[in-house]
């Protein structure tokens, strides 16, 4: 049986072939229709469908890009998916009816929403999540911005990564978390504990949940902050997490925090 040449071009697609290509992408974009999916199986529909003309060939990420670089004379098409994609997204996630129920309910309302939406994100996310008067890690994010320096980092033993976001503080040491053991391996200890020698962590915040399994799976960590630092409070600060607040021994505190009542470093 002859071979065909793998340099030879591919032959033309039949009509035939062209609009069940066509009508298999339509049913893909109908089923699956996330925009995420709307370039590739635009470019896909842009090639001719070899399988049925006798040609097959596998399609890679590769041969996509390498499509959508040379294939100028599919536009057309292209932009017709893309806009099949997006209408169906719309009408298969209820967009419109969800837009109404949250009030908006014309052009001049929608453009009026999205800039409320975009002065609203636009303000300092300390201001937003963790303003005057708020309780739990909330407002020990902001006794942590207003008592301690810009170049302060801080310890949390457990998991909460909001409150180095909000208080806009580095994490110490090279670790955002302690839990569940991640990087409680001897040598990872010691590194923890010779890059946090070299930083300025005058806090360290002790989740009361984590505390047993963080002293039971990073003794040395453990040791260290019993030899560096105190314990000045144990609350939850009228949130619902009660935690333990220990300050080092190496940062004198110069005020009281009005809030909290823990000390300032500034």
């Amino acid at each position: 049986m002859e071979q065909p040449d793998p340099a030879a071009p591919p032959p033309p697609a039949r009509p035939l072939d062209r609009f069940l290509g066509s009508w298999f992408g339509v049913a893909v974009v109908f089923k699956y229709t996330a925009v995420t999916y709307a370039l590739p199986v635009a470019v896909l529909l842009s090639l001719p469908p070899r399988g049925l003309a006798g040609r097959p060939a596998p399609v890679s990420w590769q041969t996509v890009a390498t499509a959508l670089a040379r294939r100028g004379d599919s536009s057309t098409e292209t932009v017709a998916v893309l806009l099949l994609t997006v209408a169906s997204a719309i009408a298969y996630g209820h967009v419109i009816a969800r837009v109404s129920g949250v009030g908006v309910d014309g052009p001049i309302n929608f453009v009026r929403r999205l800039s409320g939406v975009g002065v609203l994100y636009s303000t300092r996310p300390l201001d937003l999540y963790a303003p005057p008067g708020a309780t739990g890690l909330a407002r020990l994010s902001r006794w942590l911005n207003e008592c301690t320096s810009d170049t302060a980092r801080v310890t949390l033993i457990g998991f909460e990564p909001q409150v180095f976001f909000l208080s806009e503080r580095g994490f110490a040491g090279g670790l955002a978390f302690y839990d569940l053991g991640w990087n409680s391996a001897e040598d990872d200890q010691a590194l923890v504990i010779e890059r946090w020698s070299r930083q300025e962590v005058p806090v360290v915040l002790a989740m009361d949940s984590e505390w047993g399994s963080f002293s039971r799976d990073y003794p040395a960590i453990r040791g260290w902050i019993d030899a560096h630092y105190d314990v000045v409070a144990h609350s939850a600060f009228d949130g619902g997490k009660p935690l333990m607040v220990l300050t080092s021994r190496s940062y004198p505190s110069v005020r009281e925090h009005q809030s909290t009542g823990l000390p300032c470093f500034r």
